[in-house]
C-alpha cells in the first residue's frame, strides 16, 4: 500500500509523556516525582528522606535496572509511572557495564573514545525501554537528574553559564531531545543586604517558592511539547498535580480550537 495512502491525523495525547526533571540538591525534585500518584521509584541513589514510596530494591547493575523497566512492561501491575532517581547516578553503572563486557579498567582503556560510544549504547537501551514504557504501555517514566553549571557558547548571546542536566555533553543533549517535558526545578530567591554600620554584603535568601522552568530561558536546559508557559509555581504538596493541569489544560485548549475550525 502506498505511504500516502496511510497517512492519518493524530495527537500526541496527554496520559503518559517522557519527563526529566533536574535540579539543584534539595531544590524537591524527588518530592515532586513521588508526589505523582501510581509511581514506583528506581532508587540508582538514596534521596527520599522522610518520604514514603513504592521502591525497587536498589539496582547494583545496568542490567537490574533495564530488568526491573521490563519486568515494568511485562508485569501485571497498577502502576502508570516509574521515577528513576537519579539517572545521572547510571552513568558510572553503565561505564562498569561496558567495562565489564570488554575486559577494561575503564573507558578511557578503550582507546579512540570507543568505550564511551559502548556507552551511548547503553543510554539508548535505557530511553527505548523507557520510551516503551509511555507509548505502548502508558506508564510516564521520570528521570530525576541533579544539575551542573555549564559555560556555554552562543552565537547570537556569547558566552554565558547555564544549568544543565548532570549527564556530560554526549547525553544531555540526547536526553533532552528524548523528552516530552524537561524541567528545571529551582528554588526561588531574593537578595538582600547583610550588615551594621554602612558596611554590607550583598547576599540571597530562599524564598520557600519553588518554580519549574518549562522552556529554555537561556540560563537552564527547559523544553515541552505541549506549548505551556515558561514558568510554573510548585507547591511542596501535590506538585505533579500542577504540573499535570497545565498540561490538561494545554491538551483543552487545543481541542477547542480544533472544534472551532471544523464548526467554522
Amino acid at each position: 500500500m502506498p505511504f500516502l495512502e496511510r497517512v492519518a491525523a493524530m495527537s500526541g495525547g496527554n496520559s503518559a509523556f517522557n519527563c526529566v526533571i533536574h535540579g539543584h540538591a534539595g531544590s524537591g525534585k524527588t518530592t515532586l516525582a513521588f508526589s505523582r500518584p501510581g509511581v514506583v521509584g528506581i532508587p540508582i541513589e538514596q534521596g527520599l528522606g522522610v518520604l514514603t514510596a513504592d521502591l525497587f530494591p536498589q539496582p547494583r547493575s545496568f542490567d537490574e535496572i533495564m530488568e526491573m523497566l521490563r519486568e515494568l512492561a511485562s508485569g501485571e501491575h497498577d502502576y502508570t509511572g516509574v521515577v528513576i532517581d537519579a539517572v545521572d547516578g547510571a552513568q558510572e553503572l553503565i561505564a562498569k557495564a561496558v567495562c565489564d563486557e570488554h575486559g577494561k579498567r575503564s573507558l578511557a582503556d578503550f582507546g579512540f573514545g570507543k568505550g564511551n560510544v559502548y556507552a551511548d549504547e547503553k543510554w539508548a537501551q535505557l530511553l527505548r525501554a523507557c520510551d516503551f514504557l509511555s507509548k505502548q504501555k502508558q506508564i510516564t517514566p521520570i528521570l530525576i537528574s541533579h544539575s551542573a553549571a555549564v559555560h556555554y557558547d552562543d552565537p547570537v548571546a556569547g558566552t554565558h553559564v547555564r544549568w544543565e542536566p548532570n549527564l556530560g555533553k554526549r547525553q544531555t543533549p540526547v536526553v533532552t531531545a528524548w523528552a516530552d517535558v524537561v524541567g528545571f526545578l529551582d528554588r526561588e530567591k531574593a537578595a538582600i543586604d547583610k550588615g551594621v554600620d554602612g558596611r554590607t554584603v550583598r547576599t540571597t535568601v530562599a524564598t520557600g517558592v519553588r518554580r519549574m522552568f518549562l522552556d529554555d530561558t537561556g540560563s537552564c536546559v527547559a523544553k515541552n511539547r505541549y506549548g505551556l508557559r515558561s514558568e510554573l509555581e510548585v507547591p511542596l504538596q501535590n506538585g505533579w498535580a500542577a504540573l499535570e493541569a497545565l498540561i490538561d489544560d494545554a491538551f483543552n485548549k487545543a481541542a477547542g480550537t480544533a472544534d472551532n475550525k471544523e464548526a467554522a
